[in-house]
């Protein structure tokens, strides 16, 4: 029974036990439907304990694992082979820095787009793109994860996912609570590219 339901019937009951009290019970007539409708406008629900508590628990979770800030954040590279070098970047990735319960960095993430390639030359872009480098159509993603962190000697150690091949690679970066920045040296020769590629040197600078 509701709040204001409770109140009315005591009211009742109380003038009741007056009316009978009294030694002239015609003349007192009480008229409780001001009480009724007033107390009718009593929001007397109790707050969901539940809901504010799952709110507050996915608030946790959430900051568990910060975005990568699109805007702050880039990649850019180097190829070299034989007899030239080319610089590029990748226009669209996104990932997450994972953190611990203590807040401590635990492991970064990454996926970049490999159709965003983008070069200062139209038909270099374009090429790059094509089977004989990225085969964007059949690899349109180049994955990226850290398996473990190493702050004292300022060492990431990783997976790259790239052209259907996952290869481990180690690099030194300068590491605080919500940014990575490295210069990475990687050896192209576990790629498979139609046109020799000696390596490419890739510059990321990752903030949340």
């Amino acid at each position: 029974m509701k709040l204001q339901h409770l109140i009315c019937l005591s009211l009742c009951i109380l003038l009741l036990h007056v009316a009978a009290c009294s030694s002239d019970n015609t003349d007192l007539v009480v008229d409780v439907s001001e009480f009724s409708t007033e107390l009718e406008e009593v929001d007397d629900e109790p707050a969901d304990s539940t809901n504010e508590a799952n709110t507050e628990q996915d608030a946790k979770t959430d900051n568990s694992r910060l975005p990568i800030n699109k805007d702050t954040s880039f990649v850019v590279f180097e190829g070299f082979s034989k007899d030239s070098s080319h610089t590029g970047s990748f226009e669209n990735a996104s990932g997450y820095f994972h953190y611990d319960n203590e807040g401590n960095l635990e492991q970064i993430e990454a996926v970049i787009d490999a159709a965003s390639v983008k070069t200062p030359i139209f038909m270099l872009t374009n090429h790059l793109k094509e089977k004989d480098f990225f085969d964007v159509e059949t690899f349109p993603e180049i994955h990226v994860k850290s398996t473990s962190i190493n702050l004292i000697d300022s060492t990431i150690t990783g997976e790259i996912k790239f052209k259907g091949e996952t290869v481990e690679i180690t690099f030194p970066a300068k590491i605080t609570s919500d940014s990575v920045e490295s210069s990475i040296e990687l050896d192209m020769s576990h790629f498979d590219f139609s046109q020799r590629i000696d390596k490419v040197i890739v510059n990321v600078s990752a903030f949340v």
